[in-house]
């Protein structure tokens, strides 16, 4: 096994953490994918954002479905760029 992936693993079976991380901040000026179109519905975002939400803690749900709503919007996906 490579380094990278013994590393890997490490981090998954730590689980979810129990505090928050800090949100993700991109360097600017970075090449990106482009953005997936827009498909979903209102109804099928909010269900998307609360299927993402089922694996967290109930007291981060709020910061965290801001941002997802964030990343379906700007990336067309939720991605869980913080973790």
């Amino acid at each position: 096994m490579t380094a990278n992936h013994n590393s890997f693993q490490a981090a998954i079976l730590q689980g979810i953490p129990t505090t928050l991380p800090p949100k993700h901040q991109f360097p600017a000026g970075v090449n990106r994918a482009p953005k997936r179109k827009d498909i979903l519905s209102k109804e099928e975002k909010h269900l998307a954002i609360r299927n993402a939400l089922r694996y967290f803690p109930k007291e981060w749900h709020a910061e965290l479905a801001e941002e997802f709503a964030e990343e379906l919007q700007d990336y067309g996906r939720i991605y869980m760029y913080r973790f």
